[in-house]
């Protein structure tokens, strides 16, 4: 799936990062903020649903359209139903890493296991839908 003239910001703090299309044009605004309510939000609250604390990698499923960011602080990805449907301040429709929306906790809390991060970074979708985590800690 390509979208030609959206640009998606993912907003933590003092840095940015974005997707965007080929035809992307220098200082073209930002149509769709996820992780604040708006483009004039900066909350840095851990464990709510639609906040990111320390965005670190956006990916777009390209067979579903969905879309991943990793939220390192909160020690979670966050899979959002697509960025065709992307709105500000949207809520995510699943959490990995973390039980809930509102774990925030390295592991969970407790050991090292399979269903949990600490600091995830970078994520990527692969063309089979996979999704690719690479966890700092």
């Amino acid at each position: 799936m390509i979208f030609r003239t959206s640009l998606f910001a993912v907003l933590s703090l003092a840095f940015a990062l974005s997707a965007h299309a080929a035809d992307f044009q220098t200082y073209q605004a930002a149509d769709v903020e996820l992780g604040q309510a708006d483009f004039a939000s900066a909350t840095t609250t851990q464990g709510v649903a639609n906040r990111f604390v320390n965005s670190a990698g956006v990916a777009m499923d390209p067979t579903t359209g969905k879309v991943f960011v990793a939220d390192s602080t909160n020690n979670r990805v966050l899979r959002f139903s697509s960025a065709a449907a992307a709105q500000n301040g949207a809520n995510p429709e699943a959490v990995f890493g973390q039980q809930n929306f509102s774990g925030h906790l390295p592991n969970q809390g407790g050991t090292l296991s399979g269903t949990t991060f600490d600091t995830p970074g970078y994520v990527y979708v692969d063309s089979s839908g996979r999704l690719w985590v690479a966890d700092f800690n």
